[in-house]
């Protein structure tokens, strides 16, 4: 037991990057009106960041999701405490127009969400101590399946109670897939509609992290760190084989589409993001940003949403300029983030403060002193 505790928190502390300088910030265990105040100039056209309020998860919070439509907002928990243990976690529902708690749906460490994008009354969620991908209906709050992302034939991982541990879902709507990132062990696939194991491409790079598909090739983020290289890697999802490797450093860690040739990505450990052509398999230019963590597109696609958790701060960048033009303070490892649909809201999880900022986005108004 002691060996295999170890193991996990030595993978935890891998997944959230406690090599980076982090700050501590004490704060209520209640829904709490003391974030950070941000400090930015008014600049027309580009999005203020008003602070409504921060609203306590569970702990060890992950990703964050808004509904497209209704007036809720999804969170993924780990649960247990960063320093101690991990699990139970959870998906919690909030009420984004006043921060109630909703629903609590039970994990064992929830990871990602993803609403589904040909029905809005759907929600994945990879659960990753359980090596499941869940659906979830929103509508009756109920699990709808639990999807194995392994061969049931296969023994687990390093005698521990769990092998692949799944990350990252990429919706293939075409053909009806969840391509799902296993930080231990490839990529798996499995049938969105009934959550059938269709395969699995074993282990080719070292903790494979964000995706993206376009047509037959899935786009690879390999975040590396600490048992290899950062790469991004192009894999053939026919045959799956590796069609390419491009050797980064850092850590990978999400990609963003932005047009037919072009996405967005971001480089955790090297501090950088690039702009990325997917054609050409090159990066066309790069943007120091500090820890770069989770990125988000705004709707409008001008700017992206960068968090940098060494330093508790979210970057607004202009793509087109290719610039940081402000930034937003957030609560302590900033590591969750989503704009909502109509481009009005902007979320960020504070991992180590068990809790989720919510922001009002206002072209060119200063932030409220």
């Amino acid at each position: 037991m002691i060996g295999q505790r170890n193991f996990i928190m030595r993978t935890i502390r891998q997944i959230t990057a406690v090599t980076l300088g982090l700050l501590v910030i004490q704060c209520s265990s209640a829904a709490k009106k003391d974030a950070p105040i941000i400090s930015q100039k008014v600049i027309p056209g580009i999005p203020g960041a008003v602070f409504i309020q921060r609203i306590q998860t569970d702990q060890q919070p992950k990703q964050v999701c808004f509904h497209p439509s209704r007036d809720e907002i999804y969170v993924t928990n780990l649960g247990g405490t960063a320093a101690k243990s991990t699990g139970p976690g959870s998906l919690q529902i909030f009420k984004k127009s006043t921060g109630e708690l909703l629903f609590r749906q039970p994990a064992i460490a929830a990871v990602e969400c993803l609403l589904d994008l040909s029905d809005e009354n759907v929600l994945y969620y990879s659960d990753m101590f359980s090596d499941e991908i869940v659906k979830f209906d929103l509508v009756n709050r109920k699990v709808l399946y639990r999807a194995s992302i392994k061969e049931n034939n296969i023994s687990n991982f390093r005698g521990t109670n769990y092998r692949y541990m799944p990350k990252i879902i990429e919706p293939d709507t075409i053909n009806k897939r969840l391509y799902v990132s296993m930080w231990l062990d490839g990529v798996s696939v499995i049938n969105s509609e009934t959550g059938e194991f269709i395969r699995r491409f074993p282990r080719f790079c070292s903790h494979p992290r964000g995706l993206m598909i376009e047509k037959n090739t899935l786009f690879v983020m390999c975040y590396g760190v600490p048992d290899g290289p950062g790469e991004i890697v192009q894999l053939d999802t026919v045959t799956g084989q590796v069609i390419s490797r491009l050797n980064t450093g850092g850590s990978p860690r999400h990609i963003v589409r932005i047009s037919k040739e072009k996405a967005l990505i971001s480089n955790l450990n090297a501090g950088l993001i690039y702009l990325y052509d997917f054609t050409k398999g090159a990066i066309d230019k790069s943007l120091k940003t500090g820890a770069a963590n989770t990125i988000v597109l705004d709707p409008g696609k001008e700017f992206v949403y960068v968090n940098d958790r060494s330093h508790n701060k979210i970057y607004i960048v202009s793509i087109q300029e290719w610039k940081i033009l402000t930034t937003i303070s957030t609560g302590p490892f900033p590591t969750g983030l989503d704009v909502s649909r109509d481009g009005r809201f902007l979320a960020v999880t504070n991992f180590d403060d068990a809790s989720f900022d919510l922001f009002e986005l206002k072209r060119g108004q200063q932030s409220i002193q």
